[in-house]
Parts: structure tokens; sequence; C-alpha cells
């Protein structure tokens, strides 16, 4: 399956509101307060979120935050900013960086567009509120040009307005932010609030760092059931159900909007009737491979039911995950002054609401994900589960990269990639248990010196010896291929210091290596690919919160990538579709990176390792818990038929 480009680093989100948004009901009061800020405000700002809850967001898991602010939260006047105000937008960026996450800037609320309230002149009406509309941008990014793990969402929920006009002020903000930074992150999304169905009015942009966004709130009267900012869920005041027969929402409908016939074709709101209304968002991800969509607010309000707020968020979370669009969910706390109260956390506790809730959220609670195995274009080339208590013979050889001291050796550079650490023979120290194979580092094996030793146990597919009669290197292949899904569930080990573990795809060939006959690192000869090693995973013990991915040696094939979980406590699904020109990342089913650029021109095997090896992952600390187990449950690897 091809994938959409990935939105690297906001993979699962949380968006804050009440805070610098929807800190008070703006529908109450008269114009004449709508704009400026009282005492109270200043101190509801001051103290309302703090670096706590920003370890508290980053300890559910997501990988990014959207912070939502008003225009006039940050703006005085037209050119004249709130430094008071601005500063807590810059702490907040810190704790971010701090805590790993992402952030999303979200102008919730611009002069001219209040998502919620009917204002008198209207942004896309006025040059001038425009042209203020630019200018704050601009200060954004003139504060915030250093940070790039922080992305512009240009305005939220723009209005029922003629799409091209909308379009007219967000092609002109994005040239003009793109005179000062070529690669910020930019999100822009549709109009009559944010509808997945005006997501095909939208401009779109020769432009890998725009992202499209879409929001979804349907059903509206089961979203906004009982809410006191809307007339219709108000008038109506009924609790509503989900999933549920489809006869109170014809109710509702016939009710509040007098319709005659509501909702002809359906018999149930349920996951088959949100993937109807979100199909308009599909569509845009079939039709524009090149560009990412992202789902950056859904959610419930607050008083629904808690069990049927966990099954709307499922589905509609189960049917992004499956189209591979990542999304961000609203809201982590709303004040009693917002009177669409969507909080996903205690008030007081700032606990999740429930453990179920948490799982929903990361995409834990019954994901029905694509996957090669569910596809009748793809078959199964490889698989090991590890039965019994050996190694399958037929698919693997327990050994680092056997025969590549004797190819060194052999072309005269022995010392060309330091391997006299290697054991003598190099087999790897394993143990399977349970259908688990443990890639084992421990205090006196692989045999050596000293615990400290430098050392490794590894698997691979694939080896070459030195063969005297052609006077050349012979491959002995068990298993290779080009393209494709290759997958592994596994656990990190408890380590630290000097330790990794490497989930790696190289070349088949003894000459189609990263060194030369000189010794010369380097990439395949000229005018072919320089991919010469795919690199599925690096995980180093000294920062277990990191992973490393890597296409050795292209130029943008590097990325380190902040992991949201812990993956020294439970088993977690790595894998990489593989495609001409394109590798995505995967964990636990959902897309995390993507890389575009050169891929390697022939097939590759598999390696497997737990190193032991200081250097580059730190010097091997002396207090190492032994033994270093690499716990690999399975391997599997599809291609398309």
């Amino acid at each position: 399956m091809s994938t959409m480009r990935v939105f690297d680093g906001f993979h699962c989100g949380m968006g804050i509101g009440g805070w610098l948004t929807n800190y008070k009901r703006f529908n109450v009061l008269p114009d004449k307060w709508r704009g400026p800020l009282s005492p109270g405000d200043f101190e509801h700002f001051d103290t309302y979120i703090t670096e706590a809850d920003v370890r508290n967001i980053a300890g559910f898991g997501v990988d990014h935050v959207r912070l939502a602010f008003d225009q006039i939260v940050l703006e005085e006047a037209p050119g004249i900013y709130r430094e008071r105000t601005f500063r807590l937008v810059d702490a907040f960026i810190e704790w971010c960086e701090k805590a790993g996450l992402n952030v999303v800037l979200n102008l919730h609320k611009a002069v001219g567009n209040y998502c919620d309230i009917q204002e008198k002149v209207s942004l896309l009406d006025d040059a001038e509120l425009q042209d203020r509309f630019i200018a704050f941008w601009l200060e954004f990014e003139r504060r915030y040009h250093d940070k790039p793990g922080v992305a512009f969402e240009l305005l939220n929920e723009v209005r029922d307005v003629e799409s091209n006009l909308w379009n007219d002020l967000a092609r002109q903000t994005v040239e003009r932010l793109r005179r000062a930074n070529p690669v910020r992150g930019i999100v822009i999304g549709s109009t009559c609030w944010n509808s997945p169905k005006k997501l095909d009015c939208l401009h779109l942009y020769d432009d890998r760092n725009v992202i499209y966004t879409f929001h979804m709130y349907s059903p509206f009267e089961f979203t906004h059931q009982q809410g006191v900012l809307m007339a219709g869920p108000l008038y109506y005041n009924r609790k509503m159900a989900y999933p549920s027969d489809i006869e109170p929402y014809r109710d509702y409908s016939r009710f509040v909007n007098d319709d005659k016939n509501p909702y002809p074709n359906d018999e149930r709101v349920d996951k088959a009737w949100l993937c109807k209304r979100l199909q308009p968002a599909f569509d845009f991800v079939a039709a524009h491979p090149d560009k990412t969509l992202w789902c950056g607010e859904f959610g419930t309000i607050r008083h629904c039911r808690q069990e049927y707020r966990e099954n709307w968020m499922r589905d509609v979370i189960s049917l992004l995950m499956e189209h591979g669009i990542p999304y961000c969910v609203w809201n982590y706390l709303s004040t009693p002054n917002d009177g669409n109260r969507f909080s996903l956390v205690d008030d007081d506790t700032r606990a999740i609401l429930s453990p179920r809730m948490l799982r929903v959220i990361q995409g834990r609670e019954e994901k029905t994900m694509w996957h090669p195995s569910q596809d009748t274009a793809w078959e199964l080339t490889f698989e090991d589960n590890f039965e019994g208590n050996k190694l399958d013979e037929t698919k693997w050889f327990p050994g680092y990269r056997l025969g590549r001291v004797e190819y060194y050796n052999r072309i005269g550079f022995p010392n060309a990639h330091t391997r006299g650490w290697q054991p003598n023979p190099p087999l790897a120290h394993y143990v399977i248990e349970d259908g688990v194979l443990h890639l084992r580092v421990d205090k006196d094996t692989p045999m050596r010196d000293k615990p400290a030793t430098k050392t490794v146990s590894a698997v691979t597919s694939a080896i070459y010896r030195y063969d005297e009669a052609p006077n050349d290197f012979k491959d002995e292949v068990k298993f290779s291929q080009k393209h494709g899904w290759w997958e592994m569930r596994c656990r990190m080990p408890v380590c630290g210091s000097g330790a990794y573990t490497a989930f790696w795809l190289h070349q088949v060939g003894a000459r189609n290596q990263e060194y030369s006959p000189e010794g010369v690192r380097q990439g395949n000869p000229v005018g072919a690919s320089p991919a010469v090693e795919i690199d599925i995973f690096e995980w180093v013990g000294k920062s277990p919160d990191k992973n490393l991915f890597n296409v050795h040696f292209t130029k943008n094939g590097y990325k380190a990538f902040s992991c949201p979980c812990d993956l020294t406590k439970d088993f977690h699904t790595w894998a990489i579709n593989w495609e001409q020109g394109r590798i995505t990342w995967h964990l636990d089913g959902g897309p995390i990176h993507t890389y575009e650029g050169p891929t390697p021109e022939g097939e590759m095997y598999l390696l497997m390792a737990m190193f032991q090896i200081g250097g580059w992952v730190g010097e091997i600390a002396e207090d190492l818990p032994y033994p270093l187990d690499f716990e690999i449950d399975y391997v599997k690897v599809w291609k398309k038929k």
C-alpha cells in the first residue's frame, strides 16, 4: 500500500484549549467587553497551565501538543504585542522541548473570525484585518524562527465563507512566511469550520512543509449534546448514545431542524456511519499521496456518558489510523467558563478520565489499521516465530556479518573497520524461551576477556565467504528481498551507556557493502544508488526514548525519532514499507516517519543484533544490568504479488 506523506513528529497529539482561548463565554458579553482583557484573565493565563501539565500530557504517550490561543490574548493592538502573554508561549515551548513534544501553535480565534460568534466585520472582507493577520504570524516567525519542532496553524475553523477568500489570505500568509523560513511547518484548514467536505476546495501548494487539516464532530447532535453555546443541542436537551439506532438522531433533526425525512438511508449511527462522513478526507489522501493530511481536532462534550465518548473516539481514531492520517484529540482541559467542555482529564487531579480513554487516544483500543496480512495483493515471504529452543538453520546464520573480517583481510585492509573484538568464532549468544528469541550479552558470553570488552550477539539471513576456486567471495543467502513490508515485534533491554540494539537490512554481496576495497566508507559505485543499508531502527541504551532510522548513505536518510512509550516495558511492533524512492516507518501499526530519496537497487537481507560496543553510543558502563536481552517475538516480511 502506498502511504501518504508523514507529518514527522506529529502522529498522535492532544490539544490545549481553555488556557489562552475559551477562557470566558464571549457569547454573553456585549461587544465593548469582548476585546479588552481583565485582571482575572491575566491571573488565569499565568496559572492555569504549568510545566507539570506538559509532563502529564507527555506521559499519555502523545508526541505533540496543539496550543490554541486567541489573537487578542497576544496582540493588544495592530502591531503591538503583549510580552506578558508571549512569555507564557515561550515557556510552554521550552517545557514541550524538555518533555520531547512537538508543538502546533493554533490561532483559535482571530479578530474577524470567531468560530462560534458572528462578528460585525469579517476577517475575509477587511483588508486591514488581513494585513494585521499576516503581521501577527510574521511576529511568531520572528520569535520562533529557530524552533523547527513548532508548526503554525494559520486559523482554526474558518467560518462558512467562500473558499477562494480564505485561499487568497492563506496564500498571501504562506508567501510571506516562506520568505522568512522556507521549511516552517504550516497547517491550513478547510472552510465551514474545517469540514472534511471542503477539503477539495483548498488551494494546494507545491510545498512538502504545508500540512492540510480538518476537524471531525459528526454527528453534531452527539458530540455537542446538551451544549450551551449552540442553540440546537441546548434546545433539544437530550442525552445521546453512540453507537445507536438511527431513530434518536432522526428525532433531533425533526424537532430542531423541522426535517421531514432525516437520515433516509441510515439505520444506525456507528463506525460505518462515521466512515461515510470521513470519506472526503480519505478521498483527499488517495488523490494526493504527496501531501500530508492531519485531523487537528475531534472530541465529545464532557457530560456525555463516558462509555459513549470512548466508543466514538475509538471508532474515529481507528478510521484515521486505517488511512494513515495523524491526529490530535480535543481537549486536555476546559474551564467551567467554556460552554463546550471537551476535557479529557479531571479538573483537580488532571488524571486521564479512564484507562480505556487513554488506550483509545493512543490508538491501542480495537485498532483495525491496514496491514499487508489483510491485503490479498500481498504475500508473506518470510516468517519466524521462534518456536522450539534452537534457531531455524534454514533461515538464519548465528553471528555478526560472518566473512567480514576475512573480507577485509583478503583485500589487504584488516583494520578498515576494527572488528578484532568480534567473538571468535563470531557466533550469537542467544536463548529461545516461550517463543521469544533473546539475543543476549552477559558478563562472560559471548566469550571475551572481561565484561566491559566490546562484543555483539547477532543473527543474519545472509553471509559471504571467500572461495579459493574462483578467487572471489561467495554469497550464502537464506533470505533476501527487494522492497516490501519488513516487520519485527520486540522489547528493548534495560541497559545503559555503551549498549544498543539494531534491526538492519543490508545489501546482498560482499562487494556491495559500505566500505570500498580501499577501506573508504562510501556508497555504491558511481551512477548507482547511494543507499546501501536501511536501519529499521538503532535503539541506544543511554537515550532510551530515542530511536535512530537511517538510509545509508543518502543525504537526508537520517532521523532521530522520539518514542511516545517506554520500549523496555512492553513489546512493540516496528516495520517499514520499502517502495521505490520511498520508505515509511511504522510503530505499532501507525506511520511515524517517511523518507523520500534514493533507495537500494538490489535485494537486502536481515540482520538483528544486541551490541555492547562503546564509542558513539557512550562508554561501556561498568554497572550494566546483565544479562542484556534484546527480546524478539517474531520477524515477518511481505511483498506485493
